[in-house]
């Protein structure tokens, strides 16, 4: 496979059911969030499987600073492995864990890997508090542009093409 289509497939967008969603900033009453799209580790090795083969790619993970992880995913193009790091703090949820997974996330983005999902309109829905945190009461439906040709997604989940105003914003971090 030449490098435009390496290109092009790994930064193909994802179906609907790989795509994940976590609340951003929050309004003041806390009604609703901003719905922040990403996908998982297992989407990401799936596309790397798919574009380069099992054996065509690896990761590596080291410790960075105190708390931080980086990742470095490398790809075999041609007869040589091109790798691209980057890196992200443990997480306050299963620490390590996430930290590498958050690291893997990051990296795939160097490759193109998601990165569409960073040019999607912003988003309020609604939302419910759980624990110290809130979920995304009915997740959103992706556009048109962001969905897999031939693909069909859920039409009873909030479109983005509903919303018309942003509510007042107060930012707030999920711990």
């Amino acid at each position: 496979m030449d490098a435009t289509k390496i290109v092009e497939a790994l930064q193909a967008p994802f179906p609907p059911e790989d795509i994940e969603w976590r609340v951003g900033s929050t309004n003041k009453d806390k009604t609703k969030g901003l719905a922040l799209a990403y996908i998982t580790n297992r989407a990401i090795q799936n596309r790397l499987d798919e574009v380069f083969g099992p054996f065509g790619w690896q990761n590596q993970f080291k410790e960075w600073k105190q708390g931080s992880q980086l990742c470095g995913i490398s790809v075999k193009f041609e007869d040589e492995w091109i790798t691209k790091w980057d890196g992200a703090d443990d997480s306050n949820q299963e620490a390590t864990k996430g930290g590498l997974s958050d690291s893997m996330k990051r990296a795939a983005y160097q490759w193109g890997i998601g990165r569409y999902l960073y040019k999607l309109p912003r988003i309020w829905v609604e939302i419910e508090p759980i624990g110290r945190s809130y979920k995304i009461k009915k997740k959103p439906s992706l556009p048109s542009w962001a969905i897999p040709k031939g693909c069909k997604q859920d039409r009873s989940e909030a479109y983005y093409e509903e919303q018309r105003s942003e509510p007042d914003i107060s930012i707030s971090a999920t711990i």
